[in-house]
């Protein structure tokens, strides 16, 4: 028994599928951690004690934590954001391969990492921009 081409090139596109909505998945979460421990140092930065001169200086209104308080909910929310364009981008691409095996080779492989790793970034990036742009961001 010959193995099929098309079958063969169907199960690389799935490897290469699974493999960096894999590495889109680790990326994406890395984003917001780092977004929210950016949030957080700029939170302890901007609101909480300080000592200046020898002498402890609190600001007013606001703490540290209540800051981070309100803006996590947001960076959550968009984490969620690319995690859902995540999920529509591995389906737009399962269905690719079922119904187009084989019709580009490498550049529709290419094309499909690409895609997997941009794709959900900027959508979870233009889900913060709008937010933050909308809230009162000090």
């Amino acid at each position: 028994m010959g193995s099929v081409p098309g079958r063969e090139q169907a199960h690389s596109e799935l490897r290469t599928l699974a493999h960096w909505a894999l590495v889109s998945l680790i990326v994406l979460g890395g984003a917001v951690l780092a977004s929210l421990s950016a949030l957080l140092v700029y939170g302890r930065l901007n609101y909480a004690a300080r000592v200046e001169g020898g002498r402890v200086i609190v600001p007013s209104g606001i703490s540290a934590s209540e800051f981070v308080e309100i803006y996590a909910p947001q960076v959550a929310e968009a984490g969620f954001v690319g995690l859902l364009a995540l999920v529509l981008t591995t389906l737009y691409w399962l269905v690719g391969i079922r119904l187009f095996s084989g019709s580009l080779g490498p550049a529709r492989q290419y094309l499909m990492r690409l895609s997997l790793v941009l794709v959900p970034l900027t959508s979870a990036l233009a889900y913060a921009w709008l937010t933050f742009s909308r809230s009162a961001f000090p």
